[in-house]
């Protein structure tokens, strides 16, 4: 993650489907939040920005009121506006049913609650949402499984941030006004 003032990026690991990794890469792709929102705008450093040589990923950046996403996935580099709100989750994770499982489980969420409070978001989060843990919003696969969860909430009035450790149930709320 990357911060200013007017601009946020997250990233997530893999760029639209599964890939091999193969490392040693160019640059971490955990740089990438930090170039994006350090930049004149979202679409110079994207015109400026070389990711051949980087592991691929996807960035969501709010600029301003603007969502963007960019998708870097090995053979293409493509930048477009996206709605909000919007569930997104790592494709090294997850794959393409899985993935589209969990937006058709925001979808189907969201004609129940058309505007729902951070709260609300929240809770949807860490609810279950299908019987198979290896693959819910709160990942069990023995091996693997959910250690974080972080909400950031953006407006005309500031922004907070709320963070939960699932291992130790430990929660840290913050923000600026």
């Amino acid at each position: 993650m990357g911060a200013t003032d007017h601009r946020w990026a997250f990233l997530l690991n893999g760029g639209g489907r599964k890939h091999v990794h193969r490392p040693p890469y160019r640059i971490s792709r955990g740089r990438v939040p930090l170039q994006v929102v350090s930049a004149p705008s979202v679409e110079s450093w994207f015109e400026e920005f070389d990711p051949q040589g980087v592991e691929p990923f996807t960035l969501v950046v709010l600029d301003c009121s603007e969502l963007i996403e960019c998708v870097w996935d090995e053979d293409q580099w493509t930048m477009h506006p996206v709605e909000a709100p919007l569930v997104r989750a790592s494709w090294t994770l997850y794959d393409e049913h899985w993935q589209l499982e969990r937006r058709r489980w925001f979808a189907e969420w969201l004609k129940e609650v058309p505007e729902p409070s951070p709260e609300a978001v929240w809770r949807f989060h860490r609810s279950k949402h299908t019987d198979r843990a290896d693959q819910d919003l709160m990942v069990d696969r023995g091996f693997l499984k959910t250690i974080a969860l972080s909400q950031f909430v953006v407006g005309p009035q500031g922004w907070s941030h709320r963070y939960l450790d699932s291992v130790s149930g430990r929660e840290i709320q913050g923000g600026r006004s």
